[in-house]
């Protein structure tokens, strides 16, 4: 498995919605939305999986703060 990389963060109008980007378009492309204690999460197949179970994780850590 290739390590996570990050990409990046760009924050909402009044801070409520942040949107992470990573991977390169097209091919492992990936988008988090996290707005209003909503999260949502899309993304090409090749890297569907891996994402969702690093959003499980990223999920945990913003919760448990």
């Amino acid at each position: 498995m290739r390590p996570f990389r990050g990409g990046r963060a760009e924050t909402g109008i009044n801070c409520n919605e942040v949107r992470i980007n990573f991977g390169e378009p097209g091919i492992n492309s990936s988008e988090i939305r996290i707005k209003d204690g909503e999260t949502r999460i899309t993304s090409c197949e090749t890297g569907k999986r891996r994402v969702e179970s690093r959003i499980r994780r990223f999920e945990t850590r913003i919760k448990g703060v």
